[in-house]
């Protein structure tokens, strides 16, 4: 929107109106004189002129789209780029949940016009603090420059807000592992419940948001858990991160597989498996801070961070079986990210190499003992 007349002044609007992806415009509408409307009045109008326009061609059966907000600026921007094939679909998932956490609630909501310099300087400023890492930081800076970019192109903006934003600090990639002798110092701080589930981690090498997700009828009968959907904090149960997440992985030992079954005894098929203290939802970032962290601490160990509970699986994987099987059990979309080589995957290598790995984290010999409980959790 802007201001036009040489003698008058008024409001004059624009809009662009997409079709199956394709923009017609500018399309330009003369709102009122600046005496008679304030700038917010006029903006009220011009979206009352695009509704009527919505109404008029058909818009609202979904052939058209107006942008009326940064979250659906960012949405078609998103689209854009999967419709066209630039971003491949595990790329487009990756950027388009990193827009759904850190974008679409603090910037969402807005008009492109209200977002200044400053607030988006101090939006990225907190993601960093809040400790994202270097990579996730750069791409969001990169991709929502990008957006306003496109709506400077389309001429919806007259510069672009992120220019002046400076990229903060931010923590580099962290490669922490465990020892062994560390994950048996951290075993016993932990409570039954939560020996149980960093358990299923480490011998299933499952991700936390999957961990979260398990209900009882995921339970197999030959001693396998189904992956087959994700807990999103703050979005509810949503599908894995990769077609090649979604898959079963062996439990690897007859007394973890014991144990799950006792466990899921008396609940029904679609309970979970291991819910919050209201039954919900685990929200996995909150059992790290408030289970883990704080028994990595008693236990003296620093770094411990649930990713860092499935690269130490990665590391100790290969030790156990073929670089297929590291994919298999690690259940990656390509095995450049488990490891360079290539071999054919064997599914009894995976169930082996699970099984041997299990030997070697000799669970059922260490004490799991509650120190400040004087608990001592059940083993075999």
């Amino acid at each position: 929107m802007e201001k036009t007349g040489k003698t008058v002044r008024k409001w004059k609007g624009f809009y662009y109106v997409y079709v199956d992806g394709v923009r017609t415009g500018p399309n330009s509408k003369i709102l009122g004189r600046q005496a008679d409307l304030t700038k917010g009045q006029a903006e009220d109008k011009l979206r009352a002129i695009i509704r009527k326009v919505e109404a008029a061609d058909g818009i609202a059966s979904g052939g058209e789209v107006a942008i009326t907000s940064f979250g659906e600026a960012c949405d078609l921007y998103q689209k854009n780029k999967a419709d066209s094939g630039t971003w491949c679909p595990n790329w487009a998932k990756n950027i388009g949940s990193l827009f759904s956490v850190h974008v679409s609630k603090p910037l969402g909501k807005f008009k492109p016009d209200q977002l200044r310099t400053t607030y988006l300087q101090t939006w990225i400023n907190g993601i960093a603090l809040n400790g994202l890492c270097k990579d996730s930081v750069h791409h969001l800076y990169t991709h929502v420059k990008a957006v306003f970019e496109m709506l400077v192109d389309d001429d919806l903006l007259s510069k672009n807000p992120m220019r002046k934003v400076e990229i903060p600090e931010t923590r580099d990639r962290c490669d922490r592992i465990l020892s062994l002798e560390e994950i048996h110092l951290l075993i016993p701080e932990l409570s039954a419940d939560d020996q149980l589930v960093i358990e299923i981690f480490l011998s299933c090498a499952v991700r936390p948001s999957e961990t979260f997700a398990f209900r009882k009828n995921d339970i197999r009968e030959d001693d396998s858990l189904m992956i087959d959907e994700a807990a999103i904090p703050g979005e509810g149960f949503k599908d894995t991160k990769t077609k090649a997440s979604k898959a079963p992985v062996p439990i690897g030992n007859a007394g973890l597989a014991m144990r799950l079954k006792q466990r899921a005894a008396n609940l029904k098929d679609d309970d979970l498996l291991f819910p919050n203290s209201r039954g919900g939802m685990m929200d996995h970032q909150n059992w790290l801070q408030r289970k883990l962290q704080p028994a990595a601490k008693r236990a003296g160990i620093k770094g411990v961070t649930q990713q860092c509970l499935r690269r130490t699986i990665a590391t100790m994987m290969p030790k156990h079986g073929q670089p297929k099987a590291s994919q298999g059990l690690l259940r990656h979309a390509s095995i450049i990210t488990t490891m360079d080589v290539y071999t054919k995957k064997v599914d009894a290598d995976v169930a082996a190499a699970s099984e041997s790995l299990r030997g070697q984290l000799n669970f059922d010999g260490v004490l799991m003992v509650k120190r400040k409980s004087g608990d001592v959790a059940s083993s075999i």
